[in-house]
């Protein structure tokens, strides 16, 4: 990340990445996450490795962000000295992406294992 924050260069995108490629490690950087006009924001339930985090915190410093969630770190758990957890902009989840519904859980194990049978 430059010493000095750039205005954000272009319109409203998306950035969907899949499974691990040998591309994707650090595809969540200054440059792929400063393209948005006006402050963007980051969902990451993918791979910690997609994400530069000294890059997300000075573009969250500086504005052209405005906020994170993240349900992946690049070291997991996330050591309790990391700043993402004071960052005032930042939402951590327990890397999980989602809520589980105990019943729907319980009956898709049934079912696999019914089916198993």
């Amino acid at each position: 990340m430059p010493q000095t924050c750039r205005p954000p260069r272009c319109g409203r995108g998306r950035l969907r990445v899949g499974r691990d490629r040998p591309t994707t490690p650090g595809i969540f950087n200054a440059e792929t996450l400063g393209k948005p006009k006006g402050p963007g924001y980051l969902i990451n339930v993918a791979r910690g490795a997609h994400l530069v985090e000294a890059d997300l915190v000075a573009l969250l410093d500086c504005g052209i962000l405005a906020g994170a969630t993240l349900d992946v770190f690049h070291e997991e758990p996330l050591p309790h000295t990391h700043p993402f957890w004071g960052h005032p902009n930042i939402i951590l989840t327990p890397h999980i992406s989602a809520i589980t519904l105990q019943e729907e859980s319980v009956g898709q194990i049934v079912s696999k294992i019914r089916a198993l049978s």
